[in-house]
């Protein structure tokens, strides 16, 4: 099954007058519909109404434009008389808005949200003729406004036919559409309905369309979901498929490389059909195509397929014509697993050089002197194992295809090269920023190109000299301006010069004629498999926030991978210092800390197994930077392990082990301890999990907490020794454990890659666990974000997807599909400023979510406040008020170099901020709020002080505030009078700011209770009176 959902965009349109517009005859624009095509891509649909008698003409210019840049979106320029409907499309990505200017008439189109899925219980093919397939459609209005006379349809697929209907809906006479007529879609409303089909006929490919048609004023709005299953065979078999575009560097004849252009760029599209019952695979198909060639070297290109035992290959390669080459052609022949099958025998006669070349350099499509695209070899590899050897998930999971460069076959010298081995000289044609780290490796990874240009659709980039397309002349300024100008390239190309795969809007894109849709859509899907990129971005690291000389402003910490670590102050200077250059890319989170006596302490670690500790002026601390064997990507993390009042450094390394240092620079006795057997050796592992520190049994003492790729959870001592049983889980961890107290119990949350999210109880056994996603990165975060007395945690998947769960029975409380990949962590903090906590969602494609306490998105002008990036969203933002200013200002980092701060226009001083920045706070001991609910207040106190408790008497609720300058490990505790302990109301590491915490005694009976607090080296008590 292929199942796809969409955003559906609601768009307003908004018209600007001017003097121009008293003259009778004029031409207007007018946004028709705003359809979303899944992956946060949107079609804004344009009409115009000509008023004049005679047609208009009207060059692309100051007079007929589109804004932002560029002017030109293939709008018309001959305008005929009356009112012309749906004229032509635009695509825009989500958060972004586009303007068709015609004289002085302007009509604006800017996404909102409402969504549209499609299920049928998981199912990726067809049962045979006769049976009987159910599909569940369901929508929501998650927008703060009113859709009126709302429709949905489903046009079902061609050999099926309508057994039932829910929901009112009427089938056409055709028998192919279904019509619902729904109410009015007020603000959270949502619903569904189910179809049930039988299977008429036997087809290769059912399609199944929906579309969901609302009113806001004027303007019409459509969504799109479909589902896509194979056909039906017995009902024995299905499909897994898998689409992506390698892209190669070679290694020249002569043994060295240059990384001047992309060398060979092939598309790559995989399908395993498998037994249902078993997942063996009976056969591999796979095609290819030959799209661009940047070497002057003659290679063969090749894949090394793992099958094991016996297993019979045919291949068909044709020429750019189509027609089959017989001398590269054969039929059942015995395949052996770890040779290369050779595809293409020679690189250049697959992709010969274009008219005209330079003979130095006969390349084929990756010159801007090229006129046009020459058309590649294509090729076809099927692949019949023999016997029950290979299962579908080892295949996509454990790496089984290796597609590669086979250079001077036939030698007895042959080299394979794999997709994009090793980052060479800047200039590397992998990333779109056209930057690069030399050196870096790159196999497995994310492409840029391969992520945010897919497989279907687009090309990839080459460097500024030489974009790679002319099709996409667009793709030249947005390199030659690092990003900014024409940020949306990939979305206009010279359809004169594409030959296959360009994006045609207007054969997809036809909703006001749904009686008639034809299930022709062909969104552009994403492999099932990801593997996180490590392209030449600036940042992949999450920003943090803290006061580091104590004037009431936060500094932001961060580190790059130009290999440097940054500080910069509220104004965007860097500090003194700054930046430290190390020897490697630094893409884990860095952690801060203030001891007692003002001693500022910055850890930060990088992909050369470095671990620094420096002072506020940048100066490394006795003893540091340290050494390791592989490159570290979890964060450190701060803490008291001993009770002392000294803070440890504990930092997870790529070699598997956890090491503890003082901040003399000497290490804690009994550290390092090795704990995953995975390690990091060759840079493959993008993500690490952070560990998580904290004293679970009462002792006084820390225990550390950490979770492993290699699907275990490890529970050591502060002497290096365990205390409970390692626990393996479902799957690798690269999210953080994250500490919390449920139900009056101390509870670890962690989240696998494997979608399971787990409650661990404090002595290292499994409390309750549960499956809701495919994958999780991101680390979860727990809060009362609905203020109800009870917890919910709150998740974010891999494959976009937000969840809140009870956090007592992980029951789904809700769940909202947001269109594109989460790896970011979530945040928690009053970012609308309406005094509620919101959940702050940093998405893979540039931008940022903010959902209220119902899962519905918050209001415009704080979510217009929050701009998207150009480029990837990986890291996790950071809240708080930078400047002082008593308004809370968001804080991002993404792929295209920037680091942007965006003030919330509706926050003031006593905005909350629960959970605001990677880790929980600067020291990344990842401790959620417990079941008592606390309030922060911004304003940054001179002094420690436990304040009287208020209502006092008071039955049962009461509030206790208390103010600590700089940050330190808080804990307040309740006593009844005989001494006995009643209730830890907060035990963690606090940043500097008043707070407020509320305390319910409805389990306790009358009588005088004491409460303590213990910051650092202060500690007070007072007396509270308890009265039913």
């Amino acid at each position: 099954m292929k199942n796809i959902f969409t955003v559906l965009a609601i768009t307003l349109m908004i018209t600007f007058h001017t003097g121009s517009e008293l003259v009778a005859q004029n031409i207007r624009p007018m946004l028709e519909y705003v359809t979303s095509i899944g992956g946060g891509q949107f079609v804004a649909t344009y009409g115009y109404n000509n008023n004049f008698a005679s047609p208009q003409n009207i060059p692309v210019g100051s007079d007929n434009n589109f804004m932002p840049f560029p002017e030109d979106r293939n709008q018309p320029t001959t305008f005929l008389p009356g009112r012309q409907y749906a004229v032509f499309h635009v695509p825009f990505t989500f958060g972004s808005t586009i303007t068709w200017k015609l004289k002085n008439i302007k009509a604006r189109a800017s996404t909102k949200y409402l969504f549209l899925e499609m299920y049928d219980n998981g199912i990726s093919q067809m049962p045979q003729v006769g049976g009987t397939i159910k599909y569940i459609i369901q929508y929501t209005n998650f927008d703060w406004q009113k859709y009126d006379n709302t429709e949905l349809y489903d046009s079902i697929p061609e050999g099926t036919s309508v057994v039932s209907v829910t929901g009112g809906g009427t089938v056409d006479p055709s028998g192919k559409v279904i019509k619902w007529d729904l109410p009015d879609l007020h603000s959270g409303e949502f619903g569904q309905v189910e179809v049930v089909l039988t299977v008429t006929a036997a087809f290769p490919e059912y399609k199944n369309s929906a579309w969901l048609l609302g009113n806001y004023g004027n303007l019409k709005v459509f969504g799109y979901a479909q589902d896509i299953n194979s056909g039906s065979g017995g009902g024995s078999v299905a499909h897994k498929k898998q689409d992506y575009i390698a892209v190669y560097e070679d290694i020249k004849n002569l043994g060295w490389n240059d990384w001047d252009y992309n060398d060979l760029v092939i598309g790559i599209k995989e399908d395993l059909e498998f037994q249902t019952g078993t997942g063996f695979v009976n056969k591999i198909t796979i095609n290819y195509e030959a799209l661009a060639r940047g070497s002057r070297y003659d290679h063969a290109f090749g894949h090394v397929i793992k099958v094991p035992g016996n297993s019979l290959a045919s291949l068909t390669v044709r020429d750019s014509n189509g027609a089959v080459i017989p001398q590269y052609t054969f039929v059942n022949e015995p395949f052996q697993e770890y040779v290369p099958a050779l595809i293409f025998l020679s690189t250049i006669e697959a992709l010969p050089p274009y008219q005209g070349h330079d003979p130095y350099s006969p390349t084929a499509n990756t010159d801007t002197r090229q006129i046009g695209v020459i058309k590649g070899y294509t090729a076809e590899l099927v692949i019949q194992p023999q016997g029950n050897n290979l299962k579908v998930e080892d295949y996509f999971v454990n790496k089984h295809s290796n597609p590669v460069i086979v250079t001077r076959p036939g030698t007895g010298y042959e080299q394979l090269i794999g997709i994009a081995s090793v980052m060479g000289t800047i200039g590397n044609t992998q990333t779109v920023s056209d930057t690069g780290s030399i050196g870096s490796p790159l196999y497995n990874y994310y492409l840029d190109l391969a992520f945010k240009l897919p497989y279907n659709w687009l090309w990839p980039l080459e460097t500024s000299q030489n974009a790679i397309w002319n099709s996409y002349p667009n793709s030249v300024a947005y390199v030659q301006t690092s990003g900014i100008t024409n940020p949306d390239w990939y979305n206009y190309p010279d359809t004169n010069k594409v030959w296959m795969r360009r994006n045609d809007l207007d054969g997809i894109i036809n909703p006001l004629a749904i009686e008639q849709e034809d299930n022709s859509l062909k969104l552009a899907g994403y492999s099932p498999m990801y593997n996180f990129v490590n392209t030449a971005g600036s940042f992949f690291a999450s920003p943090k926030l803290f006061d580091i000389d104590g004037n009431g402003k936060l500094e932001t910490f961060i580190g790059s991978l130009d290999k440097k670590f940054y500080v910069y102050n509220s104004d965007g200077n860097v500090l003194n210092g700054f930046p430290i250059t190390t020897n490697g890319e630094i893409k884990s989170s860095a952690a801060i800390h203030k001891d007692a006596s003002n001693n500022v302490y910055i850890a930060f670690a990088n992909d050369a197994g470095e671990i620094y500790l420096v002072d506020e002026n940048g100066q490394n601390y006795t003893g540091f930077p340290k050494s390791t064997t592989y490159s570290i990507k979890s964060s450190p993390v701060f803490a008291d392990l001993f009770g002392n009042n000294t803070k440890q450094l504990i930092v997870f390394a790529g070699d598997g082990n956890i090491y503890a240092y003082n901040t003399d620079g000497n290490p804690v006795a009994g550290f390092p301890k090795r704990i995953q057997n995975t390690v990091d050796q060759f840079g493959n592992i993008i993500i690490m999990p952070t560990p998580t520190v904290y004293d679970l049994n009462g002792d006084g003492n820390k225990e550390i907490i950490a979770g492993t790729v290699d699907s275990t959870v490890v529970f050591m001592r502060n002497n290096g020794n365990s205390f409970a049983q390692t626990l393996k889980l479902d799957g690798g961890i690269f999210s953080s454990p994250t500490i919390t107290k449920i139900d009056g119990q101390i509870q670890i949350i962690i989240a696998t890659s494997n979608g399971t999210i787990y409650r661990i109880n404090s002595d290292g056994t499994i409390n309750s666990s549960k499956k809701i996603a495919k994958e999780f990165i991101s680390t979860p975060v727990v809060a009362d974000i609905d203020e109800n007395g009870s917890l919910e945690i709150l998740a974010a998947s891999l494959e976009g997807k937000v969840y809140s769960l009870n956090a007592s029975t992980l029951q789904t409380n809700w769940e909202r599909p947001i269109g594109q990949d989460i790896v970011g962590s979530l945040l928690m903090a009053d970012i609308s400023g309406n005094g509620q906590l919101d959940l702050i969602v940093p998405v893979k494609g540039g931008y940022i979510v903010g959902f209220n306490k119902n899962g519905y998105v918050i209001d415009t002008t704080t979510m217009y406040a929050m701009a998207p990036f150009d480029s990837w969203l990986i890291s996790t933002p950071a809240i708080g008020d930078i400047d002082g200013n008593g308004k809370l200002d968001v804080v991002a980092a993404s792929y295209d170099k920037t680091i942007k701060s965006f003030e919330m226009p509706n926050t003031n001083q006593n905005s909350q901020v629960l959970w605001g920045m990677f880790g929980g706070n600067p020291e990344n001991t990842n401790i959620s709020p417990t079941d008592i609910k606390t309030e922060t207040v911004t304003e940054i106190p001179g002094n420690y002080s436990l304040r009287q408790n208020y209502p006092n008497p008071f039955n049962p609720v009461t509030t206790i505030e208390f103010t600590i300058p700089e940050t330190a490990d808080v804990k307040l505790d309740v006593y009844d009078q005989t001494g006995r302990l009643v209730a830890t109301l907060m035990n963690q590491s606090q940043q500097a700011g008043t707070y407020k915490v509320s305390f319910n005694a409805n389990n306790l009976s009358s009588g005088v209770y004491f409460y303590k607090l213990t910051a650092g080296s202060f500690s007070a008590v007072k007396k509270m009176v308890l009265i039913k």
